[in-house]
């Protein structure tokens, strides 16, 4: 999954014209209702259960709260069990929902199983597509909830020597800004944190900063200040990487806004910042003029 949050799609080796042929064929007997689509995720057969799946969005659509209190349950209960080819399907379908206000039950069972299957699969695209799949659903997700089943699954996943884990945990404290207390998050995370904005991998570390810009605006100033604007100025003008770069500017850029009560009365901001964004925009507009 890139930095750009996509959506996952589906994922099949076999040919596309073909399977869609097939699942056309199986519409008009299976896709009649969510009742019966449901059944056949419960005891269809794989390509049943395809067609179930491409057409969720028009259940959703259509019937979406049968579809959120009937469809997905059953989605969540028995996707650990699917193929690769299924398990992509049913994220793009779990995606879709989780822009939806959804039943706070509902919603745990989204995130529950998109780390039951994140942790089974380890790494790859299904992993990634449920880290999306899970960083979508965390709004909705209790406090309870957060603290409890969040948040030590993202520092364990955040001290994995897998890159896809690091890099997904860096995208769930992106999301954790209106989850958690600011002293929370400073509590758990900050020292995670500052790890993973010199992790050896750089979409890691780009990762990192691109959260920053939403986790950055809830820290007390004093850390921001003292610990992650050093950081990300020495990232910006440092890292070889272009995309890290970019994060860490946009972090800076937008943690500033945030604090920017009390960013004009800061040193650092006056000494390292403010010379830092104007060369920026000189910058910007030397481009420009070329």
């Amino acid at each position: 999954m890139d930095q750009q949050h996509q959506a996952p799609g589906p994922h099949s080796n076999e040919d596309p014209q073909l399977m869609m042929e097939q699942v056309a064929q199986l519409s008009d007997d299976i896709l009649t209702s969510v009742a019966n689509a449901t059944l056949c995720l419960m005891d269809g057969q794989d390509l049943e259960k395809l067609a179930v799946l491409y057409q969720f969005r028009q259940f959703l659509e259509h019937c979406p709260d049968e579809t959120i209190n009937t469809m997905v349950p059953q989605i969540c209960k028995d996707a650990i069990k699917w193929d690769t080819r299924l398990q992509m399907s049913a994220a793009e379908g779990l995606y879709s929902a989780v822009s939806l206000k959804l039943p706070e039950q509902v919603a745990k069972r989204i995130a529950v199983a998109s780390l039951r299957i994140i942790q089974a699969v380890g790494s790859g695209d299904v992993f990634d597509a449920f880290g999306e799949v899970l960083s979508g659903v965390l709004p909705q997700i209790t406090r309870e909830d957060v603290v409890t089943l969040i948040v030590p699954a993202t520092k364990e996943r955040g001290m994995s020597d897998q890159i896809e884990s690091r890099r997904l945990a860096a995208r769930i404290i992106g999301s954790l800004g209106n989850q958690l207390q600011p002293e929370e998050i400073q509590e758990e995370f900050l020292t995670q944190i500052l790890t993973l904005l010199k992790d050896p991998d750089p979409s890691v570390r780009a990762m990192m900063g691109q959260s920053l810009s939403e986790v950055s605006a809830v820290l007390p100033m004093p850390v921001v200040e003292g610990q992650i604007w050093p950081r990300l100025i020495q990232m910006l003008k440092e890292d070889k990487d272009p995309r890290v770069r970019a994060s860490s500017l946009r972090a800076l850029a937008k943690s500033c806004e945030a604090h920017k009560a009390h960013a004009a009365k800061s040193q650092a901001y006056t000494k390292m910042l403010l010379p830092i964004f104007l060369d920026e925009c000189d910058n910007a507009c030397k481009v420009a003029s070329t």
